[in-house]
């Protein structure tokens, strides 16, 4: 799919984007107040929020460069279309996802994206031989955190419905690191991260 539409039109009173039909486009043109994570998504929930429609959105400072191998983004949503079945937990668009690899010692950027529609309670867990690693928080909500609240802390992380953060990890370890999803503490979906020297 490719979105147009001006800054100019949606500025413009109450204009909405367009219905997209199937097979049809538009295009949005727009430039992003700041750096940061942002999230583009349907509020069309059960025709298309529930099928994939959203994903997450990387703006850089001129001059950075994302890198795959060290920027990992980890975006939750609603496994089916209706949520209020017990639908799973889906991270990056599966309830089954591909073990993730990383190297000891090497510092990883997390970007944690919650677009989940109906969960607002929904914690993360980043666990290695059963109890939480430590990470530094860096950013919520599109925005980098001011210098005092860049810190160390355990990696249990509540993250609610429409919500970014990006922490920074460095595994010490080599081994199976297990990141979770749960809610009312039910387990919903488990990412495994190995980690080689």
């Amino acid at each position: 799919m490719r979105i147009q539409l001006s800054n100019d039109t949606l500025l413009r009173g109450l204009q909405l984007a367009p219905l997209v039909m199937p097979g049809d486009s538009f295009t949005v043109h727009t430039t992003p107040p700041r750096a940061g994570r942002f999230i583009y998504y349907t509020h069309m929930h059960s025709e298309q929020l529930f099928e994939g429609m959203y994903g997450p959105l990387i703006v850089l400072e001129p001059g950075q460069k994302f890198d795959p191998e060290t920027d990992r983004i980890l975006v939750r949503s609603d496994g089916m279309a209706n949520p209020l079945d017990d639908a799973p937990i889906l991270i990056n668009g599966t309830a089954k996802p591909d073990t993730m690899k990383m190297r000891a010692g090497t510092k990883y950027k997390l970007r944690l994206i919650n677009i989940t529609a109906m969960d607002p309670d929904m914690v993360v867990s980043f666990l290695f031989n059963g109890k939480s690693v430590k990470w530094r928080a860096v950013a919520k909500d599109r925005a980098d955190l001011p210098a005092q609240q860049v810190e160390m802390r355990s990696a249990i992380q509540a993250i609610t419905v429409g919500e970014t953060r990006d922490f920074e990890f460095a595994p010490a370890e080599a081994g199976n690191y297990f990141f979770e999803v749960r809610s009312g503490g039910e387990l919903f979906v488990t990412l495994v991260v190995k980690v080689v020297k």
